[in-house]
């Protein structure tokens, strides 16, 4: 015969979140349900004093210390919360410490935890000296009302990155005290803060809830043109399009907005061109005025458009580029696409009869629809006077 032994769920399950009491997850540690033992806890102190205090916090079991913390977070009397403290004070131990600053970044704002921070850090500081000194207590000033900005203070001594940072002192990257920096740091800090915690910004976004317009909004305001963070950039391209192409954009200034085109527009030719080479260095001079850049890399062919000329590069030529104006230009693309130009069947023609030298066209005054722009030695100075003159 076999047999069949069933555990009641509701037994389970107690013996279970019993369990877990005792042997939280670190980040679960600040929202453990304490409800009943802190009430039970409290309800002992009530009434105590005195010698028979100080006996029952001696003879308190070393597994319900912690219950002081979190009573302290709860809506308590101060006859209460310093009756905790009292307790807190005869039995403090080093791991209590390092509780109550977990406690503290998820409660950031309790003042009773920020008390008893300040207890247990002069305790760490008198006796374990050089651990109390490698910690974030030692940087921090005592009454502290404002844990966050204190924090960013510690940030912008110490100079290095947000991870580095979290990880130095002990900082739970998922806690309201972590999450609440972040905000802070990311609406206030410089250039190089999002460069160099583009990683962290990028993790940041992803997973709020909200996405953090405000920080956004900074990053495209601090951010130099031509020093942007690519891996930020296709983020939100990837979340929100370009602008104009969103909700989201419509609550961002047009200024930003036109900005981050310029971005896109200098990626574009810059991926095309070869970031370092004569052409791209020279082009992205004129970055404000390339109204739109369109790269065909299967065909060698770019077409970067200015106001009333078209710019035509191809990938073979690595000095030469051809100036149209527009309207040669329009005419030559609809030959060049009926032909199945953009399907590969034919190439691009450059009508070398209409074609006049830049130089030319600055030193002897010749016109024409379409100008070679060379790129070597004196040349770009040609095109450049020429632009200095059409834009």
């Amino acid at each position: 015969m076999d047999y069949a032994f069933f555990v009641p769920a509701l037994k389970f399950q107690t013996s279970l979140k019993a369990i877990r009491k005792q042997h939280p997850f670190v980040e679960e540690i600040a929202w453990m349900d304490m409800t009943d033992e802190v009430q039970e806890l409290l309800d002992q102190i009530e009434l105590l004093q005195g010698n028979k205090l100080s006996d029952y916090a001696i003879k308190l079991q070393n597994s319900r210390l912690e219950l002081i913390f979190h009573a302290l977070i709860q809506d308590i009397s101060e006859n209460q919360k310093e009756k905790l403290l009292f307790i807190l004070s005869l039995r403090l131990k080093k791991r209590f410490f390092h509780y109550n600053w977990i406690m503290l970044q998820e409660h950031y704002s309790n003042l009773n935890l920020m008390e008893s921070f300040h207890l247990l850090s002069d305790f760490m500081k008198n006796r374990y000296p050089e651990e109390f000194i490698n910690s974030f207590a030692s940087r921090m000033s005592f009454p502290c009302s404002e844990l966050v900005q204190q924090a960013l203070s510690v940030l912008k001594s110490e100079q290095c990155t947000l991870n580095d940072f979290f990880i130095r002192f002990g900082f739970l990257k998922k806690s309201a005290l972590s999450r609440a920096l972040l905000e802070e740091f990311f609406v206030s800090c410089n250039q190089d803060g999002f460069l160099e915690n583009a990683q962290l910004f990028l993790d940041w976004i992803r997973t709020t809830e909200n996405k953090p317009l405000p920080q956004i909004k900074h990053y495209l305001m601090i951010m130099d043109v031509f020093a942007y963070e690519e891996k930020i950039n296709q983020l939100l391209i990837e979340l929100f399009d370009l602008p104009g192409q969103s909700q989201f954009w419509m609550d961002v200034e047009e200024e930003y907005q036109t900005k981050f085109l310029e971005w896109t527009k200098l990626k574009d030719l810059g991926k095309y061109l070869g970031p370092h080479t004569e052409k791209f260095l020279f082009w992205k001079n004129y970055y404000q005025y390339i109204e739109h850049v369109s790269c065909y890399a299967e065909l060698g062919i770019l077409f970067l458009y200015l106001p009333g000329h078209v710019v035509i590069d191809f990938k073979k030529d690595k000095d030469q580029s051809f100036l149209y104006k527009k309207g040669a230009f329009q005419v030559a693309y609809r030959a060049f696409e009926a032909a199945g130009g953009f399907q590969g069947k034919t190439n691009w023609v450059v009508e070398s009869e209409k074609i006049e030298s830049m130089k030319s066209s600055i030193l002897e005054n010749r016109v024409s629809e379409i100008y070679e722009l060379n790129y070597e030695g004196l040349g770009k100075l040609y095109i450049r006077d020429y632009l200095e003159t059409i834009l």
